[in-house]
């Protein structure tokens, strides 16, 4: 990163002028927020590595994938990025990240890999910088809280709404029951948390017709898609990158988005992010 000053280490090249403030849309990218995706960008270039390296698919997701189709990278106002993996590759990552991939300052987080850490889907992070959900600050949780890109998993739909309906009670009544469990006794929550993947792993995606990621919000009416749509990979530029992404988008988004063509500038999902490029996420929570 020559001719650059920020303090996070990153093994990525950066373009010139990349972190120069500019206007998109109509929109002023600061160049605060332009070090916040280069350090996500690194993020997303190791990711991609290690996937090649072991033969993984992952694909771009959500506003990530419109960002692509429509910005070719980030849309102006996102502040992450997400991607997607079927259960059976997703499950081989957190094998392979366990076996010691990534090495410092990537860090690649589960449930089951880190204490505290509840999420349904993985967080891939950069342990020296700072990506504290607003909702979180000041909790006093623990956990790698890092600047992160999402990785969510793809599990198979069941066919009839009667299995959905039985699958998702079974989901939701785990989840209630798992609640108290977090502040007495980590191993039986993460045994619940492992009984809940097991309930959505129990409709094969090769059984299926539909998937989601049903872990991170069981529902189906939006995050529904047809599996086919990743029948065939292909590449579309994403900022200075190239980013994996299904070639069968378009009815995805005509059902998911209203005037996706249009770019509207929408909250995101998380509710916002206390990012820092220069510090690490340990010394804010030590000023807690």
């Amino acid at each position: 990163m020559k001719g650059y000053f920020i303090m996070v280490d990153l093994k990525i090249n950066l373009p010139e002028n990349f972190l120069d403030e500019e206007v998109r849309c109509g929109f002023k990218v600061t160049k605060k927020m332009k070090e916040v995706w280069a350090v996500e960008l690194d993020l997303l270039n190791r990711f991609l590595q290690a996937c090649d390296k072991y033969g993984l698919h992952c694909y771009a997701d959500a506003g990530t994938l419109l960002g692509a189709v429509r910005h070719k990278g980030f849309i102006p106002w996102d502040d992450d990025i997400d991607l997607v993996m079927f259960r059976n590759d997703y499950e081989k990552m957190i094998k392979i990240a366990k076996r010691g991939e990534f090495e410092s300052p990537y860090f690649f987080q589960t449930l089951y890999t880190e204490k505290h850490y509840t999420r349904g889907h993985a967080q891939f992070r950069n342990s020296l910088t700072t990506g504290i959900l607003k909702v979180e600050y000041g909790k006093n949780k623990p956990f790698n809280q890092g600047i992160f890109i999402d990785i969510f998993v793809l599990d198979g739909v069941p066919k009839t709404e009667l299995k959905f309906k039985i699958t998702k009670i079974i989901y939701c009544m785990l989840n209630k029951i798992k609640g108290p469990f977090l502040s007495r006794s980590w191993s039986i929550y993460k045994f619940i948390f492992k009984l809940q993947d097991l309930c959505l792993k129990s409709n094969s995606i090769s059984s299926c017709t539909n998937v989601a990621p049903l872990g991170f919000i069981f529902e189906k009416v939006k995050r529904i898609r047809n599996k086919s749509m990743y029948d065939k990979t292909v590449y579309m530029p994403f900022e200075f990158m190239t980013i994996p992404a299904p070639s069968e988008y378009e009815d995805f988004f005509n059902h998911r988005y209203d005037s996706w063509r249009t770019p509207i500038n929408v909250p995101t999902t998380h509710g916002g992010v206390i990012q820092d490029t220069d510090k690490p996420y340990t010394e804010y929570l030590s000023a807690k």
